[in-house]
């Protein structure tokens, strides 16, 4: 996040596919999972929105077409 308390990821699941997920820096052991869709291939988060209200992914869904989106961060 712009403020440095919160880092996005991808992470590449036990059912192998690629969720993103929020980690909090600030030693409380907070990890959540944003977004998680069967149907995408590859996803990667690109940055954060100035309120770090959203986050910006490039993603490759199973047939092969590219997207960038925003997610969520909160819910």
């Amino acid at each position: 996040s712009r403020d440095g308390r919160l880092v996005a990821y991808a992470w590449f699941n036990t059912q192998s596919r690629y969720e993103l997920r929020i980690a909090n820096l600030s030693g409380e052991p907070a990890v959540r999972r944003v977004f998680d869709n069967a149907d995408v291939q590859w996803l990667a988060p690109s940055d954060w929105s100035p309120d770090g209200k959203w986050i910006a992914v490039q993603l490759q869904r199973q047939n092969g077409v590219k997207q960038i989106g925003l997610v969520s961060a909160t819910d």
